[in-house]
């Protein structure tokens, strides 16, 4: 078959168009990420304050990830761009609360071998903060986090992963990490 200018001018008309609908789903995808990750944190807080915990603290870091600080941890010092954080961390796929695990360094879900988890390079949960060894969601949500701290740092796919799918995470999943920061190391 002979391709004419018509035809070709045509094709190209029809691929701007589904990049248009991919880029306005994507976009839609990410509003209805806010909306859940918000509706879980209101219930998530208010089921809290409901039992008589110790204030529950929510700290927004520019829209990018939101934090729900259940044990504010101790001190004053706390993660700074450049430091080295230890952690303790369970990775979910976000699913109006916690979904499935991707990933984890708690040594009791590990060895139970009831989870296909990802694995990651290095030593994941005891690296410099803020430099971009982690996803970027989870960069800005660990930053200002004091020793001793435990909070589930929650933020949409636009902060995670986006349209990538890796094993256990589909594309487009919001994610949350439940963390517990126990040492932080100075950047020198």
């Amino acid at each position: 078959m002979k391709k004419t200018p018509a035809t070709l001018i045509t094709l190209l008309f029809l691929l701007s168009l589904c990049h248009f609908c991919t880029k306005e789903d994507e976009k839609n995808q990410l509003a209805q990420q806010e909306k859940s990750i918000d509706a879980f944190i209101t219930r998530d807080t208010s089921a809290a304050y409901g039992k008589n915990r110790d204030t529950v603290i929510v700290v927004t870091n520019k829209r990018e990830t939101n934090r729900i600080v259940w044990n504010p941890g101790m001190g004053n010092d706390t993660i700074a761009r450049g430091d080295t954080a230890v952690f303790a961390y369970i990775g979910y796929v976000f699913n109006s609360g916690r979904g499935s695990v991707f990933a984890t360094n708690v040594s009791e879900i590990i060895d139970s071998g009831s989870w296909s988890l990802s694995t990651y390079p290095g030593d994941f949960g005891r690296n410099a903060v803020g430099v971009g060894y982690y996803i970027s969601g989870l960069d800005a949500g660990l930053m200002g986090m004091r020793v001793g701290e435990y909070a589930y740092i929650l933020f949409t796919s636009q902060y995670g992963y986006g349209n990538k799918e890796l094993s256990t995470i589909p594309k487009m999943s919001s994610l949350m990490f439940e963390v517990e920061v126990i040492s932080i190391v100075r950047k020198k």
